[in-house]
């Protein structure tokens, strides 16, 4: 099955429609939609920051900043969209957004359905601040239809400046795909249900189902829990003390499916789930995930749950290391101040270092 990767080639702006209706318009023969065409930092039609910069290869990335070369919308800490369109129809199976400056701010995408003419959202989120260029590749949702034109909707409010994006990529075929992720969409149907459940974990007093052949295939600890003639093997309902409902689920979702979906603070508890669990894999993973997810608006909550002295360690740097870097935006926050005093003094004790450097 060959996978076809293609860039951005003509783009379509917010205003078209409002231009068309325009009385000044009227009669005059209308100019060919090819490029996008409004700036935030200049009146031409094309150039710096205006939406034709999105075409093509990536100009600005890996370098972050406000830097020509990307587009940002017209107006600071609001929201837009930008429409962008790919040379050939395809069963879109990845987009690869190419964010330069105050990443993050990507809310939705939607892909055009020609017998609808409509777009169909394929992905949704909540708006935040990255102070680092990225890739983003959103978890999509599976089109039965070919298309070759995108809409993403940016809000920059949680920035309030301009966010910027370099690049839009798309990939996928060019026949009906065969379903790759089918095994784990159908294992995660099996999460917490009662299908040949043989085994209740309580967890926060909350049941939680689950399925043991699934169980101990996976991990080595409830391998020795239900085959040892231990306590637990011969009980109705496990209880599993100082844990999350959350998290044991999303420990459940990785041992059924090997996906995680859960947030940057959920990942921290999972890593000290994993490590009690010994699931080295899993631990792996979890490490790799947090600094991808660290932003002005979740440091502080993952720094939270990194307990001091324990094998996290690393992440809690990590954290001190972030909020070094972006020293003015996180201690703007409440939670900021409600940090513990020594706590408070190493992280100013960083960010003093690095001023002198």
């Amino acid at each position: 099955m060959r996978f076809i990767f293609y860039n951005a080639t003509m783009l379509r702006r917010k205003e078209k429609a409002a231009a068309a209706t325009d009385p000044a318009t009227k009669g005059k023969k209308k100019r060919p939609d090819l490029k996008s065409l409004h700036t935030p930092h200049s009146t031409t039609l094309m150039g710096q920051w205006s939406a034709d910069q999105v075409i093509g290869e990536p100009k600005v990335y890996p370098n972050y900043g406000d830097r020509n070369g990307s587009w940002a919308p017209r107006r600071t800490g609001g929201t837009e969209f930008i429409e962008v369109e790919f040379p050939m129809e395809l069963f879109i199976l990845k987009v690869s957004i190419y964010e330069t400056y105050h990443c993050g701010a990507v809310t939705s995408v939607g892909a055009w359905n020609p017998s609808s003419q409509s777009y169909v959202s394929i992905y949704h989120g909540l708006p935040t601040v990255i102070t680092k260029s990225r890739i983003f590749e959103p978890q999509i949702e599976k089109l039965d239809f070919k298309s070759n034109r995108l809409r993403i909707d940016i809000d920059c409010s949680a920035a309030r400046s301009w966010c910027e994006i370099d690049a839009v990529k798309i990939s996928g075929q060019r026949i009906t795909p065969i379903p790759i992720n089918s095994l784990s969409s159908d294992m995660r149907k099996l999460i917490n249900s009662d299908v040949f459940s043989d085994v209740c974990f309580l967890v926060e007093k909350r049941r939680i189902l689950a399925h043991k052949a699934i169980l101990v295939s996976r991990s080595d600890y409830f391998m020795a829990m239900f085959s040892h003639n231990m306590k637990e093997s011969k009980m109705e309902e496990i209880v599993i003390e100082d844990v999350e409902h959350d998290t044991f689920l999303s420990l459940l979702e990785y041992i059924y499916t090997g996906e995680l979906t859960c947030s940057p603070v959920v990942t921290v508890d999972l890593l000290k789930l994993a490590d009690m669990f010994s699931m080295d894999d899993l631990k792996v993973i979890c490490m790799s995930r947090i600094p991808d997810h660290l932003s002005v608006d979740t440091v502080l909550a993952v720094l939270s749950a990194v307990s001091k002295g324990d094998s996290l360690m690393a992440i809690r740097e990590l954290c001190y290391e972030f909020i070094a870097q972006n020293y003015a935006e996180v201690t703007k926050s409440e939670d900021f101040l409600s940090l513990p005093k020594e706590e408070l003094i190493e992280i100013v004790q960083l960010t003093a270092s690095k001023i002198k450097l």
